[in-house]
């Protein structure tokens, strides 16, 4: 017999994933007793080891990687050698305690998994294990995904300039930004029947929007208070892996610089406390919540990608005519 139901969560990246993850995690067992399972021997709360099952090996220089010792093919094959064994036990153990849904979720996926041959691997992967699978993805509008992405990059260690990164990433031959190739290829694989697409707006509480398509129960992710209403955490009461303001940014530059992230790149992955540490006083500090970050090119971006945004809204989204804007919140 399957399982009922499987929710692969594919991102895209700096769609709120890690928030999402982060709910759905801490409500583990909440969640259990609605039916729902999410898995706990893929990497927890990112389902990264999933994702990195089906990607090809290279040797281009990755955190995941790094950690876990994979260095090379063999490595990895080593790595996932008993993969499909440990997934299938845990399917049974979630039928086990009355789970019908099992979630997948991983921005990974986004980044990763690039060609129609590996999305139809994860397809007759997870075809042989669930009677259903919907695919879940955001999509955002490239530039500011890509400013956010600066943000994080600089946040694990970087301190290239914006306007340089923008200029070597925000391509329009890129796939990371190709979001009718994205759509097109995992609703070609999928089923656009069952691929639940939806627009990224960082406005809204996205927990709530992913609760809504996919009908995991909101009020399996709650707190009550003292004598209160149950209520659900909104994506403004905490922000999670937020963006940095254009102080943070700068200070955090200066330090990757002068005290780097990582203890060199050798095996395994070893991080310096000294920049963890002044990393955490410079975010915690008020002082340098200042300023949003922006770049000269905004324009020219926005203008390159006008009309293959267009194209894609059109498709997938035709009431939709444009990507929504964040607003400002810092000083």
């Amino acid at each position: 017999l399957l399982m009922k139901r499987c929710i692969l969560h594919i991102g895209t990246e700096k769609t709120a994933s890690t928030y999402i993850q982060g709910r759905l995690y801490k409500d583990f067992n909440n969640l259990n007793e609605e039916g729902i399972y999410v898995f706990t021997k893929i990497g927890v709360p990112n389902n990264r080891s999933f994702v990195a099952y089906f990607e090809e090996f290279d040797k281009a220089f990755c955190l995941w990687k790094q950690s876990n010792k994979i260095d090379s093919l063999e490595a990895k094959e080593n790595f996932f050698e008993h993969f499909d064994d440990k997934f299938n036990e845990e399917v049974a153990h979630a039928e086990s305690l009355g789970c019908h849904t099992a979630i997948i979720t991983s921005e990974h996926f986004h980044s990763q998994i690039k060609t129609v041959e590996q999305i139809e691997n994860i397809r007759d992967f997870l075809s042989k294990r669930f009677d259903k699978v919907d695919v879940v993805c955001y999509f955002r509008d490239p530039y500011d995904t890509a400013l956010a992405g600066w943000s994080t990059v600089i946040k694990i260690g970087w301190w290239a300039e914006l306007d340089h990164f923008l200029t070597k990433k925000c391509r329009l031959d890129n796939y990371y930004y190709d979001h009718m190739r994205i759509a097109d290829n995992w609703a070609g694989v999928f089923g656009r029947e069952n691929c639940l697409f939806n627009i990224y707006d960082p406005e809204i509480d996205t927990l709530e929007n992913f609760c809504s398509i996919t009908g995991v129960p909101l009020k399996a992710l709650t707190w009550t208070y003292d004598g209160g209403k149950p209520k659900y955490k909104t994506r403004f009461a905490k922000f999670v892996n937020p963006s940095l303001t254009l102080l943070q940014a700068d200070a955090y530059r200066v330090l990757n610089k002068k005290i780097p992230f990582m203890k060199g790149k050798s095996e395994p992955f070893e991080r310096n406390e000294k920049n963890v540490g002044a990393r955490e006083y410079i975010f915690n500090n008020p002082k340098y919540n200042f300023g949003t970050i922006k770049s000269s090119l905004e324009g020219d971006i926005r203008e390159m990608f006008r009309s293959k945004n267009e194209a894609f809204l059109a498709k997938y989204f035709p009431s939709v005519k444009d990507y929504p804007r964040k607003v400002s919140r810092t000083k």
